[in-house]
């Protein structure tokens, strides 16, 4: 049963730094399994490549938007239990080792506040396993993290690059940055290529295109991974500009719609968390949903 999320925690001023661009909220999830599954591109057979799950741990090659509904909270490693969606990417290995992500944040954001909740049960792709070149930065983009937190203003390496890092600083974490299309066409929750039916906002005016009319948040995630350092880094997919992640909407209509009113529509930067016991404050409203 949907149920109503309240604020618990509240800055004085977001940073101002931050302008129209992070209005929204954040959902912090752990890592849930590793497999070679991929419901969205081979339903009902095996993937192509290694992919790492987060968040909801009842996926499988047949997964359903029932499926997703259905699972209880205990199955949900997401800071709110009720984000039942599915979000996978493909695996990371230095040489032959696997490198797991330590960190994973799916953000819902907009710089306008012409948004509508996304529908349930909407796939889509960001980024492209078949890519042979460089993909474009405004769909995502690899840095380093600095591990150390003593000076937070400095603890990023913001030269991102859609291209190959090629050697990774044993003082530094990978990153992956995404972005997901946030126009929709109202019509298809998948589409062939999964992604044909969603598209990105113009990246001037923000405005959808016509095909594409219904602004919805876009999707931005924070994959991190705490690396020794070193070289021959590679992905499951195969090369490194074969970055890609899925997502499986697995939220419950209403609570999509008040969180879209309350973040988004409220310009607020929120950070939704499932318990009041999560010790997780920074420049964001707090929300919790009730019991």
């Amino acid at each position: 049963t949907p149920t109503a999320y309240h604020v618990i925690a509240l800055d004085d001023v977001p940073h101002k730094s931050w302008g129209r661009s992070r209005i929204g909220w954040l959902v912090e999830c752990e890592r849930v399994k590793y497999e070679q599954v991929d419901p969205i591109v081979s339903p009902g057979r095996p993937s192509g490549h290694l992919h790492e799950f987060f968040g909801n741990g009842n996926i499988g090659s047949t997964l359903t938007t029932q499926q997703l509904l259905d699972t209880p909270q205990r199955d949900i490693a997401c800071s709110d239990t009720n984000d039942r969606s599915g979000y996978w990417a493909p695996a990371v290995y230095q040489g032959d080792r696997r490198i797991e992500a330590d960190v994973f944040k799916a953000y819902y954001k907009s710089t306008t506040t012409d948004t509508v909740p996304m529908p349930l049960g909407l796939r889509m792709i960001a980024g492209d396993a078949g890519a042979t070149k460089n993909q474009k930065r405004h769909v995502g983009f690899w840095e380093q993290q600095r591990k150390s937190t003593d000076k937070p203003n400095q603890a990023y390496n913001t030269a991102g690059s859609d291209r190959m890092i090629t050697r990774i600083d044993d003082e530094r974490m990978l990153v992956l940055r995404m972005n997901y299309p946030n126009c929709w066409d109202g019509k298809h929750l998948d589409s062939p290529d999964h992604q044909s039916h969603v598209a990105y906002a113009d990246h001037k005016t923000q405005a959808c295109p016509a095909s594409h009319p219904h602004k919805i948040p876009q999707l931005t995630t924070f994959t991190r991974y705490d690396t020794d350092g070193g070289e021959d880094f590679r992905l499951s997919s195969g090369a490194w500009h074969t970055f890609h992640q899925d997502f499986w909407n697995g939220w419950d209509p209403t609570q999509m719609d008040e969180l879209n009113q309350l973040c988004i529509h409220g310009e607020s930067n929120c950070r939704v968390r499932g318990s009041s016991n999560l010790k997780k404050h920074g420049q964001y409203v707090e929300f919790v949903p009730a019991r």
